[in-house]
């Protein structure tokens, strides 16, 4: 009698063969799989380049994401293990408390004399650090930053930017300064609250004389009279600048005229204009600035007074439309235009945009490009007419409309 059973219910699954490929492809496949547009960019920050870094918010979730699929790669098999672990520590996070613990038992407390937590360290190339309040371990944290041999990124965020000002303590700052011989981008968001914990700062920083790129925060205003140790930073070619204690008669930001900056060609101003000594000004060719539209065209006056050979400029503000209609801007060759945040504005807010856009009085502009959040690829779908509008108006000058990415906007929209 024959049996009715499936007769397959007893068998073994099959198993699932993998491809042979040599290990670079495999590399290049995990590469692909996990990439984040300039997440280990270390030589500039400029955002007209083909790879630029992506906003902090959007960063942020995009590292988390690939990290999530870096860990899924390292579990398939022993020797994807092998293959993707190098990738999957390249970038740590330090998230809050917890992560904090998480990445110190990783790398530093648990089996410390082991050769394989010592390759991990040797991984690691960027550390990110995002903390919600003055909780965060720092002890724990310091020992990180030392156990990491070639540490090039270090970033310090808050969580939230508004209402927070961390006091962070001495041992953050000796720790970061043992990576002299390789740091290279320092993002430090907290602000300082006075003269002492300003003057740390810079003793820290003049110990990292290969850093190229240099962001942070401000803090409180200083006294009067506040002086500092000249700070030299022979590679730093791109740096926040900023005018704390400006009201008082005296430019006291974390950056001084004494210090020897011979290299920097770009500024991101957190301020709308804090002064900048003449011989920097005068070698600055990249600024990026926040705008105010009803002052924008007595600030730009004095940006190229200041700036003589600026030729790059970048205009950030809260909301569309940046710029006023026939906005005069002699000089400049290449114009970013963002917003602070990713929320979508009204269609009439684009159409306004593009119409004082293309209005501008601007003879040498060659590349007008939008930076930071991506809010243009969805616009093809939901304004259709901001789409005829622009249709319409390009042809009429000759400069590049772009993207983020330096693609064309009539490609990404299909108006060719």
């Amino acid at each position: 009698m024959s049996s009715t059973a499936d007769p397959g219910w007893w068998k073994r699954p099959r198993t699932i063969v993998l491809p042979v490929l040599p290990p670079e492809l495999w590399i290049e496949i995990f590469e692909f799989a996990t990439y984040v547009p300039g997440a280990v960019q270390s030589q500039s920050y400029n955002p007209f380049e083909t790879i630029v870094p992506l906003p902090q918010l959007e960063e942020l979730r995009s590292l988390k994401i690939a990290y999530r699929t870096k860990r899924s790669l390292v579990l398939v098999c022993k020797r994807w293990r092998e293959l993707a672990t190098p990738i999957l520590y390249r970038i740590v996070l330090a998230d809050h408390t917890k992560g904090v613990e998480r990445l110190h038992r990783t790398l530093v407390s648990d089996f410390q004399s082991s050769s394989v937590v010592g390759s991990l360290r040797a991984c690691v190339r960027r550390l990110v650090c995002v903390t919600l309040s003055s909780g965060v371990p720092f002890d724990l944290l310091a020992e990180i930053i030392r156990s990491i041999p070639t540490l090039v990124i270090f970033n310090l965020w808050p969580a939230k930017y508004r209402g927070i000002n961390l006091v962070i303590p001495e041992n953050i700052r000796l720790s970061l300064a043992t990576q002299g011989e390789s740091l290279r981008v320092l993002d430090w968001a907290p602000g300082y609250v006075d003269a002492a914990a300003l003057h740390e700062w810079r003793q820290m920083v003049s110990s990292l004389p290969g850093l190229r790129i240099l962001r942070y925060w401000h803090g409180m205003a200083l006294p009067p009279g506040t002086s500092f140790t000249p700070v030299r930073l022979p590679n730093l070619i791109y740096s926040s600048w900023d005018s704390i204690g400006l009201s008082r008669g005296r430019n006291s930001g974390r950056l001084t005229a004494e210090d020897d900056l011979r290299a920097l060609q770009s500024l991101e101003f957190r301020d709308h204009l804090p002064p900048v000594p003449p011989h920097i000004g005068h070698n600055i060719t990249l600024l990026s600035v926040p705008v105010s539209p009803c002052g924008i065209r007595g600030q730009i006056p004095e940006l190229l007074a200041m700036l003589p050979n600026l030729v790059h400029l970048v205009l950030r503000a809260d909301d569309w439309p940046i710029i006023p209609q026939a906005l005069p801007l002699p000089r400049i060759q290449k114009l970013g235009l963002g917003r602070f945040t990713g929320q979508a504005c009204k269609n009439r807010d684009y159409t306004v945009l593009f119409d004082n856009l293309f209005s501008i009085d601007a003879p040498q502009l060659r590349v007008v490009r939008f930076v930071g959040w991506d809010e243009w690829s969805a616009l093809s779908h939901r304004g259709p007419r901001v789409l005829a509008r622009f249709r319409e108006l390009a042809p009429s000058r000759p400069f590049r409309v772009e993207d983020r990415e330096g693609r064309l906007l009539t490609d990404l929209w299909g108006l060719n």
